[in-house]
């Protein structure tokens, strides 16, 4: 009973789309499990895990889970659409001033440290999963002149895809690991230590110097050189890379 509008997003598991209802006319955003995953009963429980996680959180930077179900043998779940861009999509375009880089962050740390008073960590924090409403002038959020509260109600945290709460225990196996490495603490690389809710901030503290320098704290030609530098290497100083 839904008319897709246009793709908003894909990621590895999951893709989310614009939809209207055909009776109501009202907009949402309906997320599916991706098709080549179909048959991963590992995908499919975490989609309803990441669903039943979001029913749980009450939190306004949190967007709510209005229906779930399967259509077709497809799992799906519907939610508020909210319009807005991610941090990635902003950056891509400008860069925030260090007031401007500061004063958000500290949003998210506050919006962060709430969620996991909710007994959830988001174990993938990263620009991408970050979404900042269209009511925001990009220039006011550049040079930091935002009213603290403004721009807090306007910050959504999105794909709790791979969250957990913090009192179970992670589903990833031994020498796994789960979320983006540009965000990720060195000491869970192994995948045999847990990542705990300590993990979302210092992904944080990784977008805060993405901010202010413009580059990830580490970096790599490939994949293995990104292992190997995190491993083996200290990221330079912000001072040392800041323009300005």
């Amino acid at each position: 009973h839904y008319r897709i509008l246009k793709k908003l997003g894909r990621g590895g598991m999951g893709t989310v789309y614009k939809v209207q209802d055909i009776t109501t006319k009202q907009v949402y955003a309906l997320k599916v499990l991706n098709e080549e995953v179909l048959e991963d009963d590992d995908a499919k429980q975490r989609f309803i895990e990441e669903s039943s996680i979001c029913e749980r959180i009450d939190h306004p930077c949190v967007i709510r889970i209005l229906e779930k179900g399967e259509i077709e043998g497809n799992l799906y779940f519907t939610m508020d659409y909210y319009d807005g861009r991610t941090l990635r999509e902003i950056l891509a375009g400008q860069r925030l001033g260090v007031r401007a880089s500061l004063q958000l962050v500290r949003s998210l740390f506050e919006i962060m440290h709430e969620i996991h008073q909710q007994g959830v960590i988001h174990r993938d924090i990263k620009p991408g999963n970050i979404m900042i409403g269209r009511k925001i002038d990009p220039a006011r959020l550049a040079d930091g002149q935002l009213d603290a509260a403004l721009l807090r109600e306007n910050v959504r945290i999105l794909d709790f895809g791979i969250a957990r709460m913090i009192d179970t225990k992670t589903r990833t196996q031994t020498g796994m690991f789960v979320g983006s490495l540009y965000y990720m603490p060195p000491e869970y690389l192994n995948g045999k230590k847990a990542r705990d809710f300590r993990g979302d901030y210092y992904a944080l503290g990784a977008i805060l110097y993405e901010l202010l320098t413009g580059r990830t704290p580490y970096r790599g030609e490939d994949f293995a050189g990104l292992l190997s530098a995190i491993v083996h290497t200290r990221p330079a100083p912000p001072a040392e890379l800041a323009a300005g």
